[in-house]
This record gives structure tokens, sequence and C-alpha cells, in this order.
């Protein structure tokens, strides 16, 4: 499984993109392994997880999430099982994706 640079802050890291200064969750911090669990849809299981996170405050409301291809690769998952699950996420109303920005946890979840 690929990871990225470790940073100070467990869960997300702090990165200013064109003034943005919101914060970049991490993607090691996510311990979301393909290939354990019950057999079913990755992609439905990443979506699950990442609600999870949501849910438990891990993943904080207005936090981006990293780019799709950083974030497949640390999760050790196709881009395109990515993508569902962010999709998946999207139509639960837990994360939204803003053109050319990125994709960011809601801050009115539900």
């Amino acid at each position: 499984m690929g990871t990225l640079p470790n940073h100070d802050q467990p869960g997300i890291a702090p990165r200013r993109e064109h003034g943005d200064d919101r914060h970049v969750m991490d993607p090691a911090s996510t311990e979301f392994d393909p290939r354990a669990g019950e057999p079913g849809y990755i992609y439905l299981r990443l979506a699950n997880h990442l609600a999870g996170l949501i849910a438990t405050g891990e993943l904080k409301p207005g936090a981006r999430l990293p780019g799709e291809r950083d974030f497949a690769f640390a999760l050790d998952v196709s881009v395109g099982t990515l993508r569902r699950s962010m999709d998946e996420l999207c139509e639960r109303g837990l994360v939204v994706k803003v053109p050319a920005k990125g994709t960011y946890v809601a801050h009115h979840v539900g």
C-alpha cells in the first residue's frame, strides 16, 4: 500500500494552495485495506469507511480530501474505485465536489 509523507497533525496535513488555508486530509490516516472484510464492492466498503470517519469527526467539515490519484494510490485502490466511492458520498450528502478545486467534507451532514 502506498503512503504519502507524514505530517505534524494526525489525520490532516496543513497545506496552503492558492490562498486556501483549509486542511487536507492525510490519506495514510484512513487505515483502509481493500482486501479485508466481507466480500462485496470495494467502492461501497470504502465509502462506508470514509462515512464512518466523517461521522466520528475524524474528518472534519470543510476538510479537503486528497487528489484522486494520490488518494487512490495511498488506499491501494484504482482511481475508478475511488471515484465511485466519492460519488456515493456525494449522493449521501457527506462530501461536496468543487470543480477544479477538490472534494471537501460537507459542512451540513445529512
